[in-house]
Parts: C-alpha cells; structure tokens; sequence
C-alpha cells in the first residue's frame, strides 16, 4: 500500500486508506461536541468506542494513525 504523496490532502489520504479497506473511525467523544451525528459522516467511516479501541490498541501488531 501507497499512503503519503505530497500533492495530496487529508482528505484525499482518508480517501485513500477507505478505498484500501482500512477501517476508519472518529474519536468517540468528537460528534457529541458537534452539532452532527453519525450520519453526518463520509461513507466508510464511523463512530469509535473508547473501551473497544483501548483493547484493539493493546495488541502488539497494531499500528493507527491520530490527527
């Protein structure tokens, strides 16, 4: 997989990795501070949970990006 290339944006990279069939999710506590909701998001991506992120990270072959 191909995911840095300087003439592209985050959201083209975003693009990118959902394309690829990464899975992709926001912070848990993102939307609550909005005024959006989980159908406000691009198609692909959705809305994590915090315990189940914590767990998933604790696994020594998992590798994650933050913004």
């Amino acid at each position: 997989m191909h995911f840095v290339q300087a003439d592209r944006s985050p959201g083209d990279l975003l693009n990118n990795l959902t394309a690829q069939g990464v899975q992709v999710e926001v912070c848990g506590i993102y939307l609550p501070n909005r005024e959006a909701d989980e159908d406000d998001l691009a198609e692909g991506i959705g809305m994590a949970a915090p315990p189940e992120v914590a767990e998933y990270m604790r696994q020594e072959h998992v590798r994650y990006f933050t913004f």
